[in-house]
């Protein structure tokens, strides 16, 4: 599996096979309260209680994470995520490359 899924493969795969993954928006809390939106349908969790959060989600479920620009914090998470065992990957160019190819957004929790 490689480590990276593009913004467009992961618009195609929401729409195809949205049961099957969890989009979860990693951004730090400080970068997400300068643009509190998020992708539909994606989680909220902050970066640094990933051991925390990721017992939560569904063993069998590929996890998706994104933060602003697809750099350090998606990446750190990423990281933890295939060390815990789990099949992950991240967007590349964050949420800002979603917006660019016009991908749809929605207010996300406070």
């Amino acid at each position: 599996m490689q480590r990276t899924i593009s913004p467009e493969a992961l618009s195609e795969r929401i729409e195809t096979d949205g049961h099957a993954i969890t989009v979860i928006d990693v951004r730090k809390a400080n970068d997400y309260a300068e643009d509190p939106v998020v992708i539909p349908g994606a989680q909220r969790r902050l970066p640094e209680t990933v051991d925390d959060w990721l017992k939560e989600i569904a063993s069998e479920r590929e996890i998706i994470v994104y933060c602003v620009h697809g750099h350090a914090v998606s990446s750190g998470v990423l990281d933890r995520l295939l060390a815990a065992g789990r099949r992950a990957r991240m967007m590349e160019g964050g949420i800002e490359a979603w917006k660019a190819i016009g991908g749809a957004t929605v207010a996300g929790p406070s």
